[in-house]
């Protein structure tokens, strides 16, 4: 699906795009909600992501590969921090793992 994304538009570039680092959505749990936090800096110091912010309009505003937790206003769990983990290998990347993920992870 991400090759044919980057076929029609080949301005995206093979890059995770910026990660949000906000805190809006702790409500969903303050463990996940960290954990998501946590992976969203971990994957923003590689050379594969377009760093983090804790706006979710500069999320929105940034090119690559992203995930809709990043993007929305909703307060849920999905897609998961097991699935997050897992942008990283559709650009190529190793899978990305954060301490205390394994409790939610399947």
């Amino acid at each position: 699906m991400w090759a044919w994304v980057r076929e029609r538009h080949p301005g995206v570039p093979n890059k995770i795009a910026r990660t949000y680092s906000g805190t809006d959505k702790d409500s969903i749990s303050p463990k996940l909600a960290s954990l998501y936090r946590d992976l969203a800096l971990q994957l923003a110091a590689t050379t594969f992501c377009a760093g983090h912010s804790p706006s979710i309009a500069a999320c929105i505003d940034s090119w690559g590969l992203s995930c809709h937790y990043w993007l929305d206003n909703a307060l849920k769990p999905c897609p998961g921090i097991a699935i997050m983990g897992q942008l990283s290998q559709v650009v190529g990347q190793p899978r990305m793992r954060v301490d205390g993920d394994e409790k939610f992870i399947l």
